[in-house]
């Protein structure tokens, strides 16, 4: 178990099971992208242009900082609105093209944030998303985590400016998601005691197991 983003502890879990949403998100931008990609191809006048795909070749021209600041101002434009006023359900993660479409809530900013910035080719294990308690506002919300070699910065609806995440006390990491695994975080005082516990355990097995061959 290690410390990991806002000074808390992480642990990783590789099935992504419990976590559908993120891979049907992925699938249904997918979807979108190879269709839109067709239609500029053929340059079919009948087909939707799409702000999206314009904003991204935007992009591509920069990098490092000043990418994730530009990018950050700009999705943070779009219109927040709860799901449950877009689609009749209290959780659904929509595609960067729904949330421009639609408005959408902290997460879509924050999946629409890593999207983006992976179909630019910052790799996708160095981004988050991550469900936090805002314990200044009291209510639950989330954000992208990018880490760039020792510093992890989060793009954040709430602002547009990038914000290291030891300078957020009052963000409580629950847990946190890219397309490869899921992690579930924990302050410093359950980290140890889950070890203390897990080292219990596995003193108690090793016991066990050493009365039976003994015998």
């Amino acid at each position: 178990m290690e410390r990991s983003l806002f000074g808390f502890f992480q642990q990783a879990n590789k099935n992504s099971a419990s976590f559908p949403q993120m891979t049907e998100v992925s699938s249904r931008y997918l979807v979108e992208h190879h269709k839109l990609k067709r239609c500029a191809i053929k340059q079919d006048a009948r087909c939707e242009t799409n702000d999206w795909f314009s904003m991204l070749q935007q992009w591509q021209e920069y990098s490092g900082h000043d990418l994730l600041t530009r990018l950050n101002t700009a999705i943070n434009q779009f219109h927040y609105r709860a799901d449950r006023h877009n689609y009749a359900r209290e959780d659904y993660w929509a595609t960067p093209l729904e949330l421009m479409e639609n408005g959408g809530d902290c997460e879509d900013f924050a999946i629409a944030k890593m999207l983006a910035l992976q179909h630019l080719g910052v790799p996708s294990r160095s981004m988050r998303v991550v469900v936090v308690q805002d314990t200044a506002a009291g209510q639950a919300h989330a954000v992208l985590a990018v880490t760039r070699g020792e510093e992890t910065v989060i793009l954040d609806n709430k602002t547009n400016s990038l914000l290291s995440d030891k300078s957020l006390p009052h963000y409580t990491p629950l847990y946190s998601i890219n397309k490869h695994q899921w992690w579930l975080h924990m302050p410093a005082e359950v980290a140890e005691r889950r070890f203390v516990q897990a080292a219990s355990t596995t003193g108690s097995e090793q016991q066990t197991s050493g009365s039976v061959v003994s015998r």
